[in-house]
């Protein structure tokens, strides 16, 4: 079986420095539930410390015990160091290898929360760096049968992470080159060490346990929503009478390549939406455009007509971000697949200078990142944009839907057959439409479309897929709901 050693070998991230990280953009998340078929959010607190060498600041027996008393220059120094120590949170919780692992440590941070350094004190010729640390965190929900009653997690961390990745490179006997078995065969470099390391790789134990100690963590589950519904009465009533879906693939490495696994991506799935019908004889959808990079697909079977625009973009131009714009601000529902990029590709700072004043307001909008860790990246950002007078949260007229650990490119399976992804999975149980593009007998509730699409990913290919902002949407089923 593959287990999320195959997801994160899709999930190659570009880091863009510690300056770049989410910390602290979700403080105070403003949705305070969610719902995952197979994920469940809880709060995470512990206590830490690691070694950190500041000889380029002077002699470490100039330390000052307390935070507030070093330079400008030197608390961000330290700030920095906490931060990394807390992201290599990412590769405990991300990288498995057996059944067990995966059960027991899948999941990722929220990041709505800097870590706290409490103190500070001298060891050896280093600084010891005493901190905390609480936030809220996303896991595999069978994680908390194999704790019962109790509430602690256990797990690693580097006993010094600024230097573990030198600390664990060995030179290879074939090519005589460094190289460190405790990451990923792209990370040969360190820049995602935090993100890739795992001391159960293969050949990666024997170097690092004298390089990391354990660390016991308070996890507490959080509440869950138990039946809730997608605002259909909104949804299937826009204002042009017209239900606007848009799907963004981004690239998975070169753009405009026929193998690139993110066109084969675009490409089987405008032939899956082209397969399904509503009857023997009528196709669910027509095709108004076939071009190499955008397809157009109109459905007017049911009550309400739905528009499909399939775009296959270069997510490194300004192509992108232009479409990106266009999606957020005119769709009623807006999916992404591809890399994630560390929230880059989609962070509202980034796209519109004030994007308050962009995101359509009072109007009901559902986002679906299907891309590695989008839980850590979208949360706040998005419904404090959607916030209005009427709306104080922004959970009334947005839906957000994002994975807790990493999204793998789907195209086919052993059969060679098109494979339904969770995007043609999740659009087709959103709109009330069966396998084949058939009326289901009733709309789906947000529980059951998670549902579904935890069922067609199977534990080997499970990305955590989660709602929030459901909390204030109808918890019960209404006949009168338009179908699409």
């Amino acid at each position: 079986m593959r287990f999320q050693s195959f997801n994160r070998a899709f999930c190659l991230l570009f880091l863009l420095g510690l300056g770049a990280f989410p910390w602290g953009l979700n403080a105070e998340p403003l949705s305070s539930y969610l719902y995952g078929a197979d994920a469940e959010e809880a709060d995470i607190r512990f206590e830490d410390s690691f070694l950190l060498d500041m000889s380029s600041f002077g002699k470490v027996s100039k330390v000052k015990n307390r935070y507030e008393d070093y330079s400008d220059e030197e608390k961000e120094f330290l700030s920095e160091a906490v931060k990394l120590q807390v992201l290599h949170l990412y590769g405990v919780f991300s990288y498995h290898e057996t059944p067990i692992d995966f059960s027991y440590y899948s999941g990722a941070i929220l990041e709505s929360q800097d870590p706290v350094i409490l103190h500070l004190e001298k060891d050896g010729e280093k600084l010891r760096v005493h901190y905390s640390y609480q936030d809220r965190a996303v896991f595999y929900k069978p994680l908390f049968k194999f704790l019962g009653k109790s509430t602690e997690l256990r797990f690693y961390l580097p006993n010094e992470p600024r230097e573990i990745f030198l600390q664990t490179q060995v030179k290879s006997k074939k090519t005589q080159k460094l190289r460190n078995p405790c990451t990923d065969q792209h990370d040969q470099e360190g820049w995602g060490f935090w993100y890739y390391w795992s001391p159960s790789r293969k050949g990666c134990r024997s170097l690092i346990q004298n390089h990391i100690h354990e660390v016991v963590a308070s996890i507490v589950p959080r509440e869950s929503t138990v039946l809730t519904y997608p605002e259909y009465s909104k949804l299937f009533h826009p204002k042009d009478g017209v239900v606007n879906v848009r799907i963004l693939y981004g690239q998975d490495e070169k753009f405009g390549d026929e193998k690139d696994t993110g066109r084969r991506t675009f490409e089987s799935e405008f032939r899956i939406f082209r397969s399904w019908k509503v009857s023997a004889k009528k196709p669910r959808f027509v095709v108004e455009k076939d071009e190499p990079f955008y397809k157009r697909l109109r459905s007017d079977s049911g009550e309400a007509s739905v528009l499909l625009e399939l775009y296959y973009v270069d997510t490194d131009g300004e192509v992108f971000d232009e479409t990106a714009r266009h999606a957020l601000k005119n769709s009623d529902v807006m999916i992404y697949a591809g890399h994630s990029y560390e929230g880059y590709y989609f962070d509202l700072a980034r796209l519109f200078e004030d994007p308050q004043a962009e995101l359509p307001k009072g109007e009901y909008q559902i986002f679906y990142f299907d891309a590695c860790t989008t839980y850590s990246y979208y949360g706040n950002n998005y419904f404090s944009a959607k916030t209005s007078a009427e709306d104080l949260r922004g959970t009334k007229s947005l839906d957000l839907l994002t994975n807790g650990i990493g999204a793998p490119f789907l195209v086919d399976d052993p059969s060679g057959e098109d494979r339904n992804s969770n995007t043609t999975v999740f659009l087709r149980s959103l709109l009330g439409w069966s396998k084949s593009g058939r009326a289901l007998d009733a709309l789906l509730s947000w529980q059951d479309i998670l549902k579904r699409i935890t069922q067609n990913s199977g534990v080997d290919f499970t990305s955590l897929t989660l709602v929030k902002g459901d909390e204030d949407n109808p918890r019960q089923y209404e006949p009168s709901w338009l179908r699409p």
